[in-house]
């Protein structure tokens, strides 16, 4: 009579019989036999990849975008949105700049109603795309935005650095120094000073002393600011020059008469 006998297989043994003992080879790791525990590699599972993100706009993008091509008939065109009294304001100041010899570039005038378009300013001259964005209606403003346009369009860099020189400024647009520091808003009241029709001045008077300057820049009395001008632009001012002025009211506003007195 057979036996029925029962037979059990280990997990080592089951490998060996479904391998017959062949050796398993793999690039780079020690033979292995049949019945070894295999290893496996981990790998990552391919990621979908991650969504682009546009990268947060500049506050002031336009200011580093290459100026658009442009044309008269183009910057013709965009004055016409102008109000009678902003055209006026234009043609007033670019008048101004005209007589004096200095050239402007072609300009894109904006006009709004608050500061706040002008981020906390009352005039903004955006190099770049040769835009002006003017917040105010005051003369003295628009010059000194232009005088901006003016010397990017003709300062070279020694220019600059003569002037930083002269008026003993540390540079000429170091954004880590006060508005009131910087070379390029030097010049540009400088020549705004020049070219207004009623001089921005203030009469002072120190220790008994009464001068004339201007309460927006230091080393700011006639004489330094003709001097200023004429290295500026390699001329006086067709509108005033230093041995024109005398400690009087003539040609002065009157609002913007003021007597200081230091203690």
């Amino acid at each position: 009579m057979a036996h029925n006998t029962t037979t059990r297989i280990t997990a080592a043994a089951l490998v060996a019989i479904l391998f017959g003992g062949v050796q398993l080879q793999s690039t780079g790791n020690p033979t292995r036999q049949a019945g070894d525990i295999l290893r496996t590699e981990q790998v990552a599972e391919p990621r979908e990849p991650a969504a682009e993100t546009s990268p947060a706009p500049e506050l002031f993008e336009a200011e580093t975008a290459p100026p658009a091509e442009r044309h008269d008939d183009d910057l013709a065109a965009e004055q016409h949105d102008l109000t009678a009294e902003q055209q006026g304001l234009v043609d007033w100041a670019t008048a101004r700049f005209e007589t004096a010899g200095l050239a402007l570039p072609d300009i894109r005038f904006e006009f709004s109603a608050t500061t706040i378009d002008c981020h906390g300013h009352k005039g903004l001259y955006y190099a770049a795309e040769q835009r002006l964005h003017m917040c105010s209606m005051e003369k003295k403003i628009m010059l000194h935005e232009l005088a901006h346009a003016w010397a990017n369009l003709e300062l070279s860099d020694d220019d600059r650095e003569r002037f930083v020189r002269f008026r003993g400024l540390a540079g000429w647009n170091d954004q880590s120094h006060s508005w009131g520091e910087r070379g390029t808003e030097h010049a540009a009241e400088v020549i705004a000073w020049g070219l207004m029709d009623v001089a921005p001045h203030v009469r002072w008077v120190e220790d008994g002393v009464e001068s004339f300057r201007l309460l927006t820049i230091p080393d700011s009395d006639v004489a330094e600011l003709s001097a200023g001008f004429e290295l500026l632009t390699g001329s006086e001012s067709p509108y005033r020059s230093a041995s024109e002025w005398q400690p009087t009211d003539a040609g002065f506003s009157p609002e913007t008469l003021v007597r200081g007195q230091t203690g």
